[in-house]
């Protein structure tokens, strides 16, 4: 059984609109999506970009020339696009069947990108003295 997933980003702005859907037109798939939204922004439309990634946050680019995959980062591409003051919140989730259930959220700033696994934080709260398994099997 194969691993399904789906992410997607909040809204923000871009630094250059054309720029931006190039990078994800070059993952030549229908699975990576540029999702628009006008909005006002200081009183003054703005279009405001975010990205769905139909088979979760993707780890590789495709090359056609060569025939080879490439591995990318996404948080650190998608950062550089992003526009002063602005914020992207990448969520995703997953699974395969009803095993290995992964949910993964990440901030991605100009400057910082953090990222939180679900199932990490559900561990890091349990009181003391409970035990838990991993819902994962």
């Amino acid at each position: 059984m194969d691993y399904e997933g789906i992410a997607r980003t909040s809204y923000a702005r871009v630094k250059d609109a054309a720029a931006f859907q190039a990078w994800a037109a070059s993952f030549g798939c229908e699975t990576v999506k540029v999702v628009t939204r006008d909005q006002q922004v200081e009183g003054a439309p703005v279009r405001l970009y975010g990205v769905v990634f139909g088979e979760g946050v993707p780890i590789a680019r495709y090359d056609a020339e060569t025939g080879e995959d490439h591995e990318v980062d996404v948080l650190v591409d998608l950062q550089g696009h992003l526009a002063d003051g602005w914020v992207w919140k990448v969520v995703e989730t997953g699974h395969e069947g009803a095993r290995f259930l992964i949910g993964v959220a990440h901030v991605v700033t100009p400057d910082t990108i953090q990222g939180m696994n679900l199932d990490q934080w559900m561990s890091d709260s349990l009181p003391a003295g409970y035990e838990s398994t991993e819902p994962n099997y």
